[in-house]
């Protein structure tokens, strides 16, 4: 009986001292699990500010942070920055916030008028709200995790948005933006580029219509805006393309190798087009150019393939080389206004599917070499009274121009080949003035 004792008395002990070690073992946990969530807090701001301009940041930076940065502040007795009415922020530095993992920070934007290069990359979990209209700098948002709140990135003068300045953001919530230029599209997970306001200057910087971009809307606004050299080259999620503004300028390589636009809306004024500046947009199926003032274009529409229509400017002296280079599926008509007086090389060639009547100007003094090559349904006459050279295969296998051709006095030269092939059926009156004929 005491043996039974002796043995039950033994197991309670084993139990207690399991009980024991468990428990240790679960506060141990616990204090463990609390030190991850420990969260770090600040009486005094942990910035270096100067001149209104955010310039350091010396807190924290590895996930414990909860910071507040309000649009104003003060200085105490003993040069502390804290909360206060006596100075705003105005700026965010090059670089102030750059690789820090905050737990939260936020900032009201209220006064600021700049935001600098790098000053968020690799930032994470900041929240901004507020603002009156700034620059953004180049990769200013790059890889972050931000989130915006009633965010007002557009004054009524300018906005500028700098080259990558939200490539790759991690987390991109903008749903309760106010008048916001670079906003999102909730529905379908992509970034939309409008602005409410109706005039002022936007730019657009190299690279800065970065990857996730599906549209850019410019319908309501009629001041001025600059696409930058290659501001969204090789985008292959931007769809549509709208502008009504005052004045466009689109600069070299601006849309070029957008491979997923098929809209390209133009009821503004385009005053600048650089080459290249749709080249390779392999799905663009329309472009109604007829409001623009341009007065050249050079490898524009080079290789989209898929282009069916275009209206040209009323303004233009010059289609200059391939600036519809192998525009394989354009249809209709072809009318070239009444002010071009240049069409440069290959500016059709291959344009095979072109089906309907050619209709050039009297204007044209000069067609160059390739320039109609493989329009081989294009109808219609070559009357060019005032052309004075035409280059080799210049109208080469274009077997449906079978109307009439008649070449001006001022014609001195017609290079070789240059209408080999086509089907025109009335006689063919070389002028005087010619002094050269290609075999």
């Amino acid at each position: 009986m005491k043996k039974t004792l002796g043995f039950k008395k033994l197991i309670v002990l084993f139990e207690i001292v399991i009980a024991m070690l468990l428990a240790s073992f679960f506060v141990i946990v616990l204090n463990q699990k609390k030190e991850t969530e420990q969260v770090t807090t600040y009486s005094v701001l942990p910035l270096k500010i100067e001149d209104g301009t955010i310039v350091e940041y010396t807190g924290s930076r590895d996930g414990t942070a909860m910071l507040d940065i309000p649009s104003t502040y003060s200085v105490d007795k003993d040069g502390n920055l804290i909360e206060g009415d006596d100075f705003k922020i105005k700026s965010i530095a090059d670089n102030v916030f750059e690789d820090v993992n905050f737990y939260c920070l936020t900032i009201n934007l209220d006064n600021v008028e700049y935001i600098g290069k790098s000053a968020f990359e690799n930032a994470k979990n900041v929240y901004l709200f507020g603002g009156k209209g700034y620059v953004i700098d180049d990769f200013a948002f790059k890889n972050s995790k931000v989130k915006f709140d009633n965010v007002y990135l557009k004054s009524s003068t300018n906005f500028s948005l700098g080259k990558s300045a939200f490539e790759n953001v991690e987390y991109f919530d903008i749903s309760k933006v106010d008048k916001f230029v670079y906003a999102a599209n909730v529905e379908n997970n992509g970034i939309r580029i409008s602005t409410t306001s109706e005039s002022g200057v936007i730019k657009l910087f190299k690279n800065s219509v970065a990857s996730g971009v599906i549209e850019i809307d410019f319908s309501n606004f009629s001041g001025i805006v600059i696409f930058e050299e290659s501001c969204a080259s090789g985008n292959t999620t931007l769809k549509t393309l709208k502008l009504n503004t005052g004045a466009t300028k689109i600069g070299d390589w601006g849309f070029s190798s957008c491979s997923g636009l098929t809209t390209l809306e133009v009821n503004g004024t385009i005053t600048e087009l650089g080459n290249f500046a749709f080249a390779y947009c392999s799905q663009l199926q329309s472009a109604d150019l007829k409001n623009a003032t341009i007065e050249t274009m050079s490898y524009t529409f080079n290789k989209c393939s898929n282009l069916r229509t275009i209206s040209l400017p009323l303004t233009l002296k010059e289609i200059g080389w391939s600036a519809f280079y192998n525009c394989s599926n354009l249809t209709g008509d072809l009318v070239i206004p009444n002010s071009v007086t240049s069409i440069g090389d290959s500016a059709f060639y291959r344009c095979g599917n072109l089906d309907g009547n050619l209709y050039l100007p009297q204007s044209i003094t000069e067609i160059g070499g390739y320039a109609f090559e493989g329009c081989e349904k294009i109808k219609g006459n070559v009357i060019l009274p005032n052309i004075t050279s035409i280059g080799e295969r210049a109208f080469i296998n274009c077997g449906k121009l079978e109307g009439q051709i008649e070449l001006g006095n001022s014609i001195t030269s017609i290079k070789k080949q240059a209408f080999q092939n086509c089907g025109f059926k009335s006689t063919l009156h070389i002028p005087n003035s010619v002094t050269s004929i290609g075999y």
